[in-house]
């Protein structure tokens, strides 16, 4: 879990942030930054909804929406020179302080409590995916039920004919894995069951799930 960076700040590193960064008020569905952006920039949310999107190489748009208020993103674009990974738009509206390259780079060195929080803030994220990599190398019972879907789905959409021992083969996993697997997936209103097929109900909810594994 990555804590929220702007409450970490003392009140001092906050006016200062004010006043150096460029305070950018967002619409709702208004696009922040695409995909390969190069302009490169600290951005902290003070208000409002982020909502990120990646485009994946078979074409599909994964988007995962998280309530970011008073949290940091662009560090790769500000210190590694590298064009933005993700889509980002408001999901309502939305207010972002944006710092551009040099001047957080001289905060990073005028500032050693704002210092300490981005590399704290970026451990976390670095942490956070690490963790992701541990699933992908040893998937739990849910990521690898949600993988076999998504692979079956591209020969049948939205229904999906499969057994539950099927999917569990599939899987590596025994029937009992795989019966609670599918269950969480149909109490969220991702998928509903039927004799020995499944319907996807919440494409990008399913998708976005494949993402967090």
């Amino acid at each position: 879990m990555v804590e929220c960076f702007w409450d970490k700040l003392s009140q001092k590193t906050q006016n200062n942030l004010l006043e150096v960064g460029e305070l950018k008020s967002f619409a709702a569905d208004e696009l922040i930054y695409d995909e390969d952006d190069m302009y490169a920039s600290l951005n902290i949310i003070l208000s409002g909804e982020i909502q990120f999107s990646k485009t994946q190489p078979n074409g599909h748009i994964v988007k995962f929406s998280q309530n970011l208020v008073g949290n940091v993103f662009g560090h790769s674009t500000v210190f590694l020179d590298t064009p933005r990974l993700f889509k980002a738009v408001s999901l309502e509206p939305s207010k972002i302080l944006r710092i551009n390259r040099t001047q957080t780079q001289k905060m990073f060195a005028r500032d050693t409590a704002f210092a300490m929080a981005i590399v704290q803030n970026f451990t976390e994220i670095v942490e956070h995916g690490l963790f992701m990599v541990t699933d992908i190398v040893k998937p739990n019972p849910l990521s690898r039920v949600v993988k076999s879907l998504l692979e079956r789905q591209k020969h049948s959409d939205p229904w999906i004919k499969a057994t539950q021992s099927q999917l569990g083969n599939e899987s590596g996993l025994s029937r009992l894995q795989t019966h609670r697997a599918l269950k969480k997936l149909q109490e969220r209103n991702i998928i509903s069951l039927a004799y020995g097929r499944l319907k996807v109900e919440n494409q990008s909810a399913l998708e976005s799930l494949a993402l967090e594994d």
